[in-house]
């Protein structure tokens, strides 16, 4: 197992060391973690780092208990390759005991996504690299660990302190019930597209990091990162503004927010890139064709298994998603909703749709910010619905998109 990843066809997952990650962007990344450090009136920053430290504590205790692994030099090394493999960057862990000490990081994925977005550094861009050291050396030496990050002479460098109690701890250990997946029915596509072909060439094309540590391909940053994060941070992210805000809901349209521009920039950057035009591009000849072209590509970033029930051109579109890792995310964590939860899932549907009927993605334009306006927030736009959710207690996962 180790620090292997794979693709599992069952679920639709993509998975790292045995724990399910998705394919992300930067775009998308950074945009989830400002839509959460934003709110003043809440500690956004705490609820990323508490997230990633339980999820990565549980991710590197399950590697190092499934393989015999109590060589903590070896723990160690295995906490590095990890962060590189999830296209994080590079984290130098030789100069750590069980006292703290520091850590380089070279090319870091959220410290080029913030620079790219923003324009400049803040010390809140670290916190999943933050939560991401504290967990694993809190595994490897028993310890509670407060973990600064400053950025100086070019480099950035983690501080990490021993700590006699932090509150990422408290939920260490939980059990948590088994992953619920349902194996999918596949529908009979009358179109022609060969559908499934080109999830399994899409798979056989699936970037890998690089020295520096960073996935880079359809004009991104990509990240296989794992789902329970992401749902984690967002649900607690959820729960604590609708109560501060004493208003159910608030959080919804935001966290929807940043599945468009998961959508617009990562599905954007995949139909304008050349794997598109080279592997995918020749067996199009519509605009329908394009949309069962780019779920069928969806269906290899490890989001689930995607089908189409439904396509009326430039009209509506029914999609059916089985094993959504955001609605399996919040089962397992926070057991049943009364609404749906895949916030993600729905954004970036929906761009699809706006991408291709109302952007005429097909004409490769630039992914810029006007761009983006004009499709997305223009009156005709696609709008979204959620009808089944596993969070629910669904059997899978619905969504309708019509203007």
């Amino acid at each position: 197992m180790k620090t292997n990843l794979g693709h599992q066809p069952e679920s639709g997952f993509h998975l790292l060391a045995n724990r399910p990650v998705v394919l992300h962007c930067n775009h998308y990344n950074i945009e989830l973690q400002n839509t959460i450090l934003l709110p003043e009136y809440i500690n956004g920053y705490e609820i990323q780092f508490i997230s990633a430290a339980e999820i990565f504590y549980s991710m590197i205790k399950e590697i190092c208990d499934k393989e015999a692994i109590v060589s903590q030099t070896e723990q160690l090394i295995i906490a590095s390759n990890i962060y590189k493999k999830m296209g994080l960057g590079l984290l130098d862990f030789s100069g750590i005991t069980e006292d703290g000490g520091i850590i380089q990081s070279q090319g870091s994925h959220y410290h080029l996504g913030w620079q790219i977005r923003f324009g400049k550094i803040e010390k809140n861009t670290h916190v999943l690299t933050a939560g991401y050291i504290a967990g694993v050396l809190t595994f490897i030496y028993n310890y509670s660990y407060m973990v600064e990050p400053t950025y100086r002479s070019s480099k950035l460098i983690f501080n990490i302190q021993k700590t006699g109690h932090a509150k990422y701890t408290d939920n260490l250990n939980k059990e948590q019930p088994a992953f619920p997946t349902t194996q999918p029915e596949f529908p009979e596509y009358s179109n022609k597209l060969p559908c499934q072909d080109i999830t399994k060439e899409v798979l056989q094309a699936l970037p890998q990091s690089n020295e520096s540590g960073l996935i880079e391909a359809f004009g991104v940053l990509l990240t296989y990162l794992p789902s329970e994060y992401y749902g984690l941070a967002s649900y607690r992210f959820e729960e604590e503004l609708d109560k501060v805000g004493g208003i159910e809901g608030l959080a919804k349209p935001l966290l929807i927010e940043s599945g468009h521009i998961c959508g617009f920039n990562t599905f954007g950057g995949i139909m304008t890139s050349e794997i598109w035009n080279t592997l995918i591009l020749p067996m199009l000849s519509s605009k329908k064709d394009w949309v069962y072209g780019m779920v069928s590509v969806i269906n290899a970033l490890g989001w689930g298994h995607w089908h189409i029930q439904e396509l009326i051109d430039d009209k509506k579109l029914v999609l059916r998603v089985y094993n959504s890792t955001e609605a399996i995310a919040y089962r397992r964590h926070l057991g049943i909703a009364k609404k749906g939860k895949c916030y993600t899932a729905e954004g970036a549907a929906a761009a699809i749709m706006n991408l291709i009927y109302k952007g005429d993605i097909m004409e490769a334009p630039d992914l810029t910010k006007e761009y983006y306006n004009s499709v997305f927030r223009h009156e005709t736009a696609f709008s979204s619905k959620e009808t089944k959710c596993v969070a629910k207690g669904d059997a899978y996962c619905e969504f309708e998109f019509c203007n």
